[in-house]
């Protein structure tokens, strides 16, 4: 599986670490959904994840954690906007050379 896309299905509950740790995941949209909970940890160390999006959603928690994250490198776009993410931006995503678009707006 390389595309996962859930957007505006109605589908609601936790995200499943299993999810975040398909080996080949490349794009994973969950937009307006009824999806809650943190964000598992587990994406940010997936090498092939590229595009990550949980736009108005209810996930809540921190962001991705620096050490131990070595996939993170991967992101092109991450896209957390109306969600209820409540932490800083880890330092670490200054040095994300790949990524384009981090949108975080509430």
């Amino acid at each position: 599986l390389t595309y996962l896309h859930l957007q505006s299905t109605g589908i609601s509950g936790t995200i499943p670490v299993s999810l975040a740790r398909l080996p080949k995941l490349r794009s994973f949209f969950a937009v307006n959904t009824n999806l809650f909970g943190t964000l598992p940890v587990e994406f940010g160390a997936s090498t092939e994840l590229r595009d990550l999006d949980f736009a108005l959603t209810h996930i809540s928690g921190a962001l991705f954690d620096c050490h131990g994250a070595n996939g993170l490198s991967s992101f092109s776009r991450i896209d957390l906007s109306s969600s209820r993410v409540s932490s800083t931006i880890p330092e670490c995503f200054g040095r994300l050379a790949r990524l384009q678009v981090f949108d975080i707006r509430g």
